[in-house]
């Protein structure tokens, strides 16, 4: 199910801050930030998921779209789980931005599926529940501030 929201920040200050988790991911990996060329549709690196040193777990990120600042679409996969998320911003007039997001999750046993949440309604939009609405709220809060 797609979620949507109208937050009271500027699109491309929203985006960053939507973006910074995989541009942070993708500097702790490969040593270096990423340009503007490296970030685009097919960008694919490993990153590891646990700290045990012995048996070390990687899971592999990939980006799926790129269109700033208005659609951004990743993947990340690992052994046993499988994420999906997806933004589209819209100007929304008079400094607000319409974020409408969608996150579908598995979770992968012994190479099964077996638990999936977020694609039982794909076409229908619905509201933002309470904790996550809270979350985009405070971060449109700090973008204002200029604190991201």
């Amino acid at each position: 199910m797609k979620h949507k929201i109208t937050l009271r920040c500027d699109m491309d200050g929203l985006y960053k801050a939507l973006t910074s988790p995989l541009i942070e991911s993708y500097e702790e990996v490969k040593k270096k930030t990423p340009s503007e060329d490296e970030l685009k549709h097919g960008l694919t690196f490993q990153t590891r998921v646990t700290t045990d040193t012995k048996n070390k777990r990687y899971a592999t990120v990939k980006v799926l779209k790129y269109d700033r600042p208005h659609q951004f679409k990743t993947e990340y996969r690992s052994d046993t789980y499988h994420k999906i998320t997806t933004f589209v911003l819209e100007d929304a007039g008079n400094e607000h931005t319409s974020l409408t997001y969608e996150l579908i999750e598995e979770k992968i046993r012994n190479g099964t599926v077996v638990q999936t949440r977020g694609n039982e309604n794909p076409d229908k939009t619905g509201s933002v529940p309470l904790l996550e609405r809270r979350k985009y709220l405070r971060l449109a809060e700090a973008i204002r501030k200029n604190k991201i």
